[in-house]
């Protein structure tokens, strides 16, 4: 009993030590989580464009499984932060959303429902910083993410559940709510600041 209230004294006092974010630094890493996410999302939309119009669904499924999170680690080296997509339906198990990311993609949902824009979440404080950003369902994602024998067909299913047998991420809509975009920071970015 009497550690359990020296720990909780100890995490009190952790947590009064840590200091909000300044407007100044919350824009800054709102605008780095924009350039990141940006870059990230559109370095996978092109190679998998590309090995699309190469060889099809099945050559870019195949490499998206062998390829993507290694896409996005190369993204997150160059900015020093983790890079994820995740997912409360997720297609591959590394990208599946903790109980901590589906509360900020309840938000999300939470938002469209109300009909209010869907802006990024900024989730932190002087020792952590995290941006959420929404991944919505395009067009062109339907081909592997929509309705099976609507905009998806049957045989691109079948690969889809031969390379990731786990998988959830089909049943999607164009404007859907597909994941979102995680990055957590490792620098403080408040250093930077002049």
């Amino acid at each position: 009993m009497k550690n359990g209230i020296i720990f909780l004294s100890f995490l009190i006092l952790l947590t009064s030590c840590q200091k909000k974010l300044s407007k100044q630094e919350t824009i800054a890493y709102q605008e780095l989580g924009a350039e990141i996410t940006k870059s990230a999302g559109k370095e996978l939309t092109t190679q998998l464009t590309q090995k699309l119009s190469e060889g099809g669904i099945e050559h870019a499924l195949t490499f998206c499984n062998e390829n993507a999170i290694d896409i996005t680690d190369r993204i997150a080296d160059i900015y020093h932060a983790d890079v994820q997509r995740i997912s409360h339906k997720n297609r591959n198990s590394v990208n599946m959303a903790s109980s901590e990311d589906l509360d900020i993609i309840n938000r999300f949902f939470n938002d469209m429902q109300n009909n209010k824009e869907l802006k990024p979440i900024l989730d932190g404080n002087d020792s952590f910083v995290k941006y959420y950003a929404p991944i919505l369902t395009q067009e062109k994602c339907l081909t592997c993410h929509g309705v099976v024998g609507i905009t998806m067909n049957k045989e691109t299913d079948s690969i889809i559940k031969n390379i990731y047998p786990t998988d959830l991420a089909t049943g999607f809509q164009a404007g859907d709510l597909r994941g979102v975009w995680k990055v957590t920071f490792k620098e403080k970015i408040h250093e930077n600041i002049n």
